[in-house]
């Protein structure tokens, strides 16, 4: 009798275990951390959020580590140092989906994707990184190796110009929008009438005391005079490839005050202006009245 109570005991027990709902083990720390390094990697930094103003101080990048405030930008730099990338990533978007478009996180974010080698995504977040914090222009170098990274030498060189191809005889800027307008080697290679519809559209786009720098190339310059030569033999030949063409100052003269404009300086070709050298053409300098 006592045999058959256990069994139907141990039967009543195995019944009740198997009815009981088994609760998962806790994840722990690591697998946690890899799942929000896997999560990270998976998003995309133009996705993030805006902030509704923005912060007229940018802090420097240097500010990371010192900026007691965040405790997870302590976490994402110390993950950089020790080359966990995705879990810096992690840190940076949980800063920035607390705090949008906070200096610090954009900086070190757009470096952290260029040392992942999505360039693309580095672009992206170091030009919004400039777009809130403009002041701090000279932190471009990280955004100008994503360019080259992409292809892109022009931005490479000089990240934080814009480049545009424009076929018109126009300038595609409003009007008093500039301060400084430069043609370096440009009005040498075009027809008077293109460069005197050029300098129109510079008048017009810039600002009162704005100005116009420009070279140009001079019969009166000694050292252009062998251009000329060049170009008569090309000429001769039939295989001119480019145009050169000769502006006189009187010219220049003429059609700065046509279009309301002042000469205020000539400089020589072969005045040595540029630490100590020439720079081989002319250079004109024509201001808009204030």
């Amino acid at each position: 009798m006592s045999t058959l109570v256990a069994a139907l005991l141990l039967s009543i027990a195995c019944a009740f275990l198997r009815s009981t709902p088994q609760s998962e083990p806790p994840l722990d720390v690591e697998t946690k951390r890899d799942a929000a390094s896997s999560e990270a990697l998976r998003r995309n930094p133009r996705d993030l959020v805006h902030a509704p103003e923005r912060n007229p101080r940018a802090p420097e990048p240097a500010d990371v580590e010192s900026d007691a405030s965040r405790p997870e930008m302590r976490e994402a730099v110390a993950a950089i140092r020790e080359r966990d990338l995705p879990r810096a990533l992690a840190s940076l978007y949980r800063v920035l989906d607390a705090r949008p478009d906070y200096p610090p996180a954009l900086y070190e974010m757009g470096v952290v994707y260029f040392r992942l080698q999505r360039y693309g995504d580095g672009a992206a977040v170091l030009e919004r990184y400039l777009a809130v914090a403009p002041d701090r222009i000279g932190h471009t170098r990280a955004l100008g190796h994503c360019y080259y990274s992409l292809g892109d030498y022009a931005r490479a060189k000089a990240p934080t110009f814009g480049f545009v191809l424009h076929r018109e005889l126009s300038i595609p800027r409003g009007d008093n929008s500039a301060d400084i307008v430069c043609a370096f080697s440009l009005f040498t290679h075009l027809l008077q009438a293109e460069t005197y519809i050029y300098l129109e559209e510079c008048a017009r786009i810039l600002k009162p005391n704005g100005r116009i720098v420009f070279s140009f190339m001079e019969f009166a310059e000694p050292a252009h005079w062998n251009v000329f030569v060049q170009t008569m033999n090309v000429t001769r030949a039939a295989s001119a490839d480019h145009l050169d063409m000769f502006i006189e100052r009187n010219a220049i003269g003429v059609w700065a005050a046509n279009l309301g404009l002042i000469v205020d300086i000539y400089i020589s070709a072969g005045c040595p202006i540029w630490n100590g050298h020439a720079l081989g053409q002319s250079i004109a300098v024509l201001r808009k009245p204030g």
